[in-house]
Order: C-alpha cells, then sequence, then structure tokens
C-alpha cells in the first residue's frame, strides 16, 4: 500500500489551500466594453493591415508563369497571414474577460473563428509545400488545392465580419477614438484609397 508521510501531505494541503483561496490580485480583473473595444480595435487595426499587404504581395508575385516564384509567393502569404492572425488572436486572448457576458461570447467567437483559420491556413502551407514546381502539370493541380484552401482562409476572415457583436459593443466602437481611426482606414482600403 502507498503511504503518503505526514509532510508532504501538509505541505500538498498549504499548497491546495494557496490556490483555492488565491489572492484577489491573482484574479482575472473583470473588463469594461469600453476597454475591451479599445484593445480589440487596437489589435484589428494592424491585423487588418498585414493582411491586405500580404494579399498585395501575393498578388504581385502570384502572378508570375515561374512557378518557384509563385509557390515562394504562397510561401510568404501563409506565413504572413498566419503571424497576423496568431497576433490577433492571441492579444484578445490576453485583453481579460469582458464584464458583459454578450461581449465575453461575440469576442469567444472571434478567437473561435481566428483559431479555425489558422489550421486553414496550417493546411493551405502544407499544400504550397507540396508544389512540385519541376512538374507542370502536378504544379497546375496542386495549385488548384491551394486556391481551395485560400477560398476558405477568404471566407473565414469574411465570417468575422458577419458576427452578430451585442449593442454595447457597438456604442463603445463608435465612442472609441482607436476604433474608429480603424474603421476610416478599414473604409480606405475598401475605397481603393
Amino acid at each position: 500500500m502507498f503511504r503518503i508521510s505526514a509532510r508532504v501531505f501538509v505541505l500538498l494541503l498549504v499548497c491546495s489551500m494557496t490556490i483555492a483561496v488565491a489572492p484577489a490580485a491573482w484574479a482575472a480583473k473583470p473588463v469594461s466594453t469600453a476597454d475591451y473595444a479599445t484593445s480589440f480595435c487596437a489589435g484589428e487595426g494592424p491585423f487588418f493591415a498585414s493582411i491586405e499587404q500580404a494579399t498585395v504581395a501575393l498578388q504581385a508575385d502570384g502572378n508570375s508563369t515561374d512557378a518557384p516564384a509563385v509557390r515562394n509567393a504562397l510561401h510568404a502569404f501563409t506565413d504572413s497571414a498566419s503571424a497576423a492572425t496568431k497576433t490577433f488572436r492571441t492579444s484578445l486572448s490576453k485583453v481579460g474577460i469582458a464584464k458583459s457576458s454578450a461581449v465575453q461570447r461575440s469576442i469567444a467567437q472571434v478567437i473561435t473563428k481566428l483559431k479555425a483559420i489558422e489550421q486553414l491556413l496550417v493546411t493551405a502551407k502544407k499544400d504550397v509545400g507540396s508544389l512540385n514546381v519541376t512538374d507542370t502539370n502536378g504544379f497546375g493541380i496542386g495549385l488548384v488545392n491551394v486556391q481551395k484552401d485560400l477560398v476558405k482562409v477568404s471566407n473565414g476572415y469574411s465570417s468575422i465580419g458577419k458576427i452578430k457583436y451585442p449593442a454595447e459593443l457597438d456604442r463603445a466602437v463608435k465612442n472609441d477614438p482607436v476604433c474608429q481611426e480603424v474603421l476610416v482606414d478599414a473604409a480606405a482600403r475598401a475605397s481603393g484609397g
């Protein structure tokens, strides 16, 4: 029979009590909806800018007739998009717990969608890596798979914009200068200016 010594038992008991009755400073502090909006937008702006830059670079370099150049452009895109997506998701995860349960739910949806996009990008990167640049037919067939992957990635990014955010978060976004700057930048990108 296995027996725990009294010293070990007391030590485990003290540790478990310390963890169970952790000081308030250890607990995550609730974040107001206004602070959440600021943090969300502060991460969203660079995220959109990075995705746009990666897309522009892919369009410029991906239209080549040189198969290695196309593969390199696709690698660069998947690397950039993955890094931007992970950075945005990580920044949202670090904000803290929103005071509002509705805001918590909507941000959890965004984080879940970003994780799914990261997985799609892993698949796309794998498919890009398997492109055979020495076989024109094989390259073309592989490129079809990569294009399908990238359509799923694009649809994933679009789905984030379709999330129904609570009215209180919408109000906070409308009243936040960081968010307004992000919205103006997004509108300028959408209009091509």
